[in-house]
């Protein structure tokens, strides 16, 4: 075998090997990814033009509605407005099933330490399953006198389809200025944003396998062409 031949043989191998080593990385990455915790944060209503809901005291409650996009929902945040006082009376937080009214976190907020255009942040444990799934976050704060409560701000063109702000048990055309977080792991955000890519399509484009079975070709086809591209590498280096 002349020399020549052996030099394209010895560099047809190392390619493959480079290959190899590639898709083991991206293999082991990929599983580090699908079983690692994300907090994933998502600014709902992130602007504001003016306080359109009522203070927050004694019988006034108000609330918003939204659905959550991903599973392990863990924070609702709403910005306040304190008037530029120190606002002592107590507000109470409830996090809702919106199809049964159930009621799945309350807490109670010492609202002292709040200045305007804060966030009045809550965190709970993360709810696995609320992909999808309808809530309602209230505050209120009864033992406030008027004149000392807090108020949320909100914007007076609603944008979210499945969300309005709420006083008392009714609905307004605004959304409130709130944002919401995630705790999740990386298999499930996947899961989730093949299922939102698949949601509403026809035929094969509607299972989410057919995207995941693209993206698979997609890969194989990138792998080609760096196992194409590395015969020469041996030589370089060398």
């Amino acid at each position: 075998m002349s020399e020549a031949s052996s030099r394209v043989r010895a560099n047809y191998r190392s390619g493959w090997s480079w290959l190899l080593v590639l898709s083991v990385l991206f293999v082991v990455g990929f599983i580090i990814f699908l079983s690692s915790p994300i907090t994933l944060a998502e600014d709902v209503q992130p602007y504001f033009t003016r306080p359109v809901v009522p203070e927050i005291a004694g019988t006034t409650t108000v609330g918003q509605s939204f659905v959550a996009s991903y599973p392990g929902l863990q924070q609702v945040s709403f910005l306040v407005g304190t008037n530029a006082r120190v606002n002592k009376s107590p507000v109470t937080f409830e996090l809702r099933d919106a199809s049964t009214q159930r009621v799945l976190e309350q807490t109670t907020i010492n609202p002292a330490g709040l200045s305007d255009n804060s966030h009045l942040t809550v965190q709970f444990e993360p709810i696995p399953d609320s992909a999808g799934k309808a809530y309602f976050a209230w505050l209120a704060a009864p033992s406030a006198p008027t004149g000392q409560g807090i108020t949320v701000w909100a914007d007076p063109q609603p944008t979210l389809s499945q969300g309005r702000a709420y006083i008392g048990a009714s609905p307004q055309e605004s959304e409130l200025t709130f944002r919401v977080s995630y705790h999740l792991m990386g298999y499930q955000l996947l899961t989730s944003l093949v299922g939102r890519l698949a949601a509403g399509k026809p035929g094969p484009w509607g299972w989410p396998g057919t995207y995941l079975s693209l993206a698979a070709l997609y890969l194989v086809a990138i792998g080609v062409v760096i196992r194409w591209s590395l015969p020469a590498w041996p030589d370089t280096l060398s």
